[in-house]
């Protein structure tokens, strides 16, 4: 039998082995386990008393209906089931949106991640902001200390960046991200960092030379705490001028720099 049901305690033992079997057993998704549950609107999908497929909304600041976590179990893709998951997490975005309690259905993919594109374009989803993705192996580590942010520390137009999340550029999103989010500071440099993605990600608050080589090592220090082997960083289109900086940094792109390879999408 095959159903979409609400995750439950007991499904951490799927959720365990399908992140063992993703990203080379760097998926976060059973550490967010707990948080998601208590969350609510974390879907499983089961087949014949296994789990086998998971897919999340989570409620972001501004009244942003955010997916996330679509996996399907490798035993089990190429089946149609990851469409499934995507088309019934978005129903339940659109009734939410109808019952008023958000006003616009989000989510972040990858340029090369063809399938999801297509899914989201097939459902009325539009791309409305495109980011640069780049990583590195760690450098010399600087120790740093824990902050807060203002308004007037982000430099974007529109959205912040949280990992693989964006956010909304309003004071409400400031306020989650003080609560939520990791941010640093060494000497007056602050970045924000996410504190359970794959690999340690980060957004600079200071895109000056000097102050993006010391959060670059600051994040370098974090990635090795947590035992992770690169960093990560999310660069608006249109700041090419901060990505030369990190290029000469030693940081890559999966598709070289050619393009800016993350896309928001928005359903209309």
């Amino acid at each position: 039998m095959e159903i979409i049901r609400l995750a439950r305690e007991e499904d951490y033992k799927f959720i365990l082995e399908i992140s063992k079997l993703t990203w080379n057993g760097e998926d976060y998704l059973h550490k967010a386990f707990n948080s998601w549950l208590r969350d609510g609107n974390f879907y499983v999908l089961e087949i014949d008393g296994n789990v086998v497929g998971t897919v999340k909304l989570s409620i972001l600041p501004d009244r942003v209906g955010w997916l996330e976590g679509l996996r399907v179990h490798p035993a089990y893709r190429g089946k149609g089931y990851g469409k499934k998951l995507h088309r019934y997490i978005v129903n339940i975005g659109v009734k939410l949106c109808e019952e008023g309690k958000i006003d616009t259905v989000e989510f972040a993919t990858h340029l090369l991640n063809k399938e999801s594109r297509k899914m989201a374009e097939d459902d009325g989803f539009k791309s409305v902001k495109r980011f640069y993705f780049s990583y590195r192996e760690p450098l010399e580590p600087l120790k740093f200390e824990k902050s807060k942010i203002r308004m007037e520390d982000i430099w974007t137009e529109d959205y912040i960046p949280y990992g693989w999340k964006f956010l909304h550029k309003t004071q409400d999103s400031i306020n989650w991200l003080n609560e939520n989010a990791g941010i640093g500071r060494i000497e007056n440099y602050k970045f924000i960092y996410s504190l359970q993605d794959t690999e340690p990600s980060f957004f600079p608050l200071d895109v000056s030379r000097e102050g993006l080589a010391k959060i670059i090592r600051a994040m370098s220090y974090y990635a090795i705490s947590q035992g992770k082997k690169s960093i990560g960083v999310m660069i608006p289109q249109g700041s090419e001028d901060v990505l030369s900086f990190l290029i000469g940094q030693g940081f890559e792109s999966m598709v070289d720099f050619k393009v800016p390879d993350v896309l928001i999408y928005r359903l209309k």
